[in-house]
């Protein structure tokens, strides 16, 4: 089903946020190095017509049995993830839930990094990546010597099963060093 493959393509690539907090000090300094995955959430809302009646879906996926190290290197700015996770992922449309679980090796973070004031741009390097997430910025919440937590929200169209469908996406990320 494509909103199942699009759910997928979600949970591997970064997508952009729409929206920043200027007055947080990034110390950019602490990025590089080797981070542990510690948190991957999202949710996401699509809306689509059938037979000209508007639907509705909401799914939810919460990373389980994490065991990820994402590492950001500096000259040059390269970000790439290692590991496995399991995405327990819930989905809801019209009042019906189904829950599936999905252990994957896919990588969350891939390609190559740069910060502008609060907010970190991934440039995708995953081979087959849909234009809309090519090129993703994450807000950057907190950024320590030993913690990172980053929030995207993002906004695309997509065609599911022949119908277009509006997609809203947002997710957190949060890291701590080792």
């Amino acid at each position: 089903m494509k909103l199942v493959r699009l759910l997928s393509l979600f949970f591997i690539i970064i997508f952009t946020s729409c929206s920043s907090d200027d007055s947080l000090v990034v110390a950019t300094e602490n990025l590089p190095g080797s981070w542990n995955l510690q948190q991957f959430d999202t949710e996401l809302t699509t809306t689509f017509n059938v037979l000209g009646l508007p639907v509705s879906s909401r799914s939810n996926a919460i990373a389980e049995d994490i065991d990820v190290q994402i590492t950001f290197s500096e000259n040059p700015n390269t970000v790439v993830t290692n590991g496995s996770y399991t995405l327990v992922i819930t989905t809801t449309v019209l009042d019906e839930s189904q829950t599936e679980e999905i252990t994957t090796t896919d990588q969350i973070l891939a390609g190559t990094w740069t910060v502008n004031g609060n907010e970190v741009t991934i440039s995708s390097t995953v081979p087959d990546t849909e234009p809309d997430f090519q090129n993703i910025t994450y807000r950057i919440i907190e950024l320590t010597e030993n913690r990172l937590q980053m929030r995207a929200n993002f906004e695309t169209t997509q065609t599911i099963e022949g119908s277009e469908a509006e997609v809203d996406i947002s997710t957190e990320i949060v890291m701590t060093k080792p």
